[in-house]
């Protein structure tokens, strides 16, 4: 994988690419901090994934504030009444507030296993094709204008 950084553009790719030849973007964002804008319009069947990379704290506290509506707090005196913390926990899991949470805990996972399998160390990142990666830059559009930029 090669990566692509605003500033310096590292590539060798003899043949030129063009923007309908983009099979797949991949987009990790934070969208409390770092937040990506879709602005560019991809050609039909071009795959596009975005992982929010800040859903885990977004998922955690919702589900802090679910619980706390419900009379269950998080502290150091949690464990001094284990029954009535399991049966609040029990109620909650089967609620659809809890559903939610779960699907967003779900997706942060599949981002993050994906930024494992291609090295994402810091967000905002843009994968192109599954080798050609863009760091530091909020903007799909601008991403595959640095994209075009190297490898044309």
């Amino acid at each position: 994988m090669k990566r692509l950084l605003p500033a310096l553009l590292i590539t060798s790719l003899a043949s030129a690419v063009s923007a309908e030849e983009i099979q797949s973007v991949m987009v990790w964002h934070d969208s409390d901090r770092a937040p990506v804008t879709d602005d560019y319009r991809f050609a039909p069947g071009t795959e596009i994934y975005v992982f929010d990379m800040a859903l885990q704290r977004q998922a955690e506290a919702r589900m802090n504030s679910d619980l706390g509506k419900r009379g269950l707090a998080f502290g150091p005196d949690i464990g001094s009444n284990q029954a009535r913390t399991k049966d609040a926990l029990r109620r909650y899991m089967s609620t659809e507030d809890f559903e939610e949470v779960s699907r967003e805990l779900k997706a942060f996972g599949y981002g993050m296993s994906a930024a494992m399998q291609y090295r994402i160390e810091r967000v905002p990142s843009i994968l192109l094709n599954e080798r050609y990666l863009v760091i530091g830059v909020n903007s799909v559009d601008e991403a595959v204008s640095l994209f075009l930029q190297e490898v044309n």
